[in-house]
Parts: C-alpha cells; structure tokens; sequence
C-alpha cells in the first residue's frame, strides 16, 4: 500500500513546471520580505520631528524666518525657553534668515533634501 496525492502530475515534463512555479513563487516571497525589512530598518534612521521641542533640540535640520516680520519677532520676543532657543539658533547663523517668500521657497528647493515650507519659518536640511 502507497501513501500520497493522487493529483500530483506524474509526468517529467508538468512535474518540471509545478517545480519551477513553487521555486518562483519561494523566491518572489522572499525577495518581498527582504525588501519589506529593509524598508523598515532605513526608516528608523530618519529622526521624526513632531514637534517644536523635536525641532529645537536636534542639529541636522536648519530652520529660518524672515529678516523682518513677525515670525522673527515672535522668537525674539517670547519668555518660552524653546522659541528663545529657537530664536539663538537662528541669530547663530543669520544664513538662515531671508527677505523674502520667493527667496526661501528658493533655498528649500535647492537643497536635495527638501523638507518644509512652514507659516514663514523655512526648513531644511544640512
């Protein structure tokens, strides 16, 4: 008595194509899943910023206002330790600063790793 599947193809030829067919299908899951844990390790490398604390309190990405107007008066002016830090970090590198919307639209644009155009404070990174 012989024990097994009777829908299994038993010649060379469909056995040789259900083989093929398993060892793609194998292949294909395993390359998915590669490409799935590798997407998800290399984002943890990237520092979320969700906050203004986030913002302040990192080195990587450069943040500005306009030279004249409110934003830049804001930071000036407010008693909130993170906005005054915010504000030093800015004077620290009056680079930062521009003249105009069309001007920051122009720096963030230029830089290969665009993040942020925000309510007059422009970001981007180093």
């Amino acid at each position: 008595m012989t024990q097994g599947c009777d829908i299994l193809p038993k010649a060379i030829g469909t056995r040789w194509v259900c083989g093929m067919w398993w060892f793609f299908a194998v292949i294909f899951c395993q390359t998915y899943i590669a490409q799935l844990s590798a997407s998800m390790t290399s984002a943890r490398d990237i520092e979320p910023i969700n906050s203004v604390e986030d913002l302040a309190n990192q080195n990587k990405i450069r943040y500005g206002a306009y030279r004249v107007g409110s934003t830049l008066e804001f930071f000036r002016t407010s008693q909130d330790k993170i906005y005054s830090k915010m504000y030093d970090t800015m004077m620290a590198n009056e680079a930062v600063l521009v003249g105009s919307n069309d001007e920051g639209e122009s720096r963030v644009k230029k830089r290969r790793r665009q993040i942020r155009l925000l309510y007059g404070i422009f970001i981007y990174r180093l």
